[in-house]
């Protein structure tokens, strides 16, 4: 299940699971962790940039990001904060085709 799907299924309930929580919190299998496994022939750096700081920059690990959201069951943050994850998956992928 995709957090997508997990958010809407979390909204629906009133709440997060305490294994969504879990998952929120381990950078393996938080927002930026399956956008990294569902992109990971995403080269692991850019000139100048490592692609998983780029990305937890905007994710799991920021304290007002996404598994923040999560533990609050702040469903529309963790939305908004899925979109800036994935976002950032489209211009790393822009800037590995572009060669900068």
């Amino acid at each position: 299940m995709t957090w997508r799907e997990r958010n809407a299924v979390a909204r629906k309930r009133g709440r997060f699971t305490e294994q969504d929580r879990r998952l929120a919190m381990s950078s393996a299998t938080c927002g930026v962790g399956e956008s990294w496994d569902h992109n990971s022939y995403i080269s692991t750096t850019l000139p100048g940039e490592n692609v998983w700081l780029a990305l937890s920059v905007v994710g799991c690990r920021h304290s007002a990001g996404f598994t923040h959201a999560v533990l609050n069951n702040l469903f529309s943050e963790a939305d908004r904060f899925l979109d800036l994850i994935e976002d950032r998956v489209l211009a790393l992928k822009r800037d590995m085709g572009s060669g900068t």
